[in-house]
């Protein structure tokens, strides 16, 4: 039995040595007009950065340089329970099928969740799927592919 152990426990600590991954910072920016951060979803495809400030008016959009490109209005009230998304693949949200690409805003202030698609250029609501999770302070959230399900915190 002591020999299963040693083994397990070797090859537990061996695959954690192999997990570990060196991480290389190639950019960064201070998005001038945010005071505190409470939101980021970034977007592969178009380089652009979605950043919220905590109970601002607007998400605003940067390219991945930190030009401020221009904002968008916040649905569904300010809020500091809060947190954006990039769909990574098209999904379907409430009945409406998502492109890959489309800004999430998922609002946990009060009561439970809400997930708005947003249209990226001007922020008008494309849907919104209300959850049945949370009891307020819900902040943070993320769209998991391989489940097709979105996971909040």
């Amino acid at each position: 039995m002591n020999k299963k152990l040693l083994l397990l426990s070797f090859i537990i600590g061996l695959s954690c040595t192999i997990a570990r991954a060196q991480l290389t910072l190639l950019g960064s920016f201070n998005p001038s007009s945010t005071t505190t951060l409470c939101g980021i979803g970034y977007d592969p495809d178009s380089g652009h950065v979605w950043i919220y400030g905590c109970s601002d008016n607007n998400i605003q959009c940067y390219n991945d340089t930190g030009l401020l490109l221009y904002t968008v209005p916040v649905v569904g009230g300010t809020a500091n329970d809060v947190d954006l998304e990039i769909t990574h693949v098209p999904l379907m949200l409430n009945g409406t099928l998502l492109p890959k690409g489309q800004l999430l805003f998922i609002n946990g202030e009060s009561g439970v969740a809400e997930i708005y698609a947003l249209d990226n250029a001007t922020g008008a609501p494309v849907d919104t799927l209300v959850t049945s999770f949370g009891g307020s302070h819900v902040v943070g959230g993320s769209h998991h592919v391989p489940r097709n399900s979105f996971f909040l915190l």
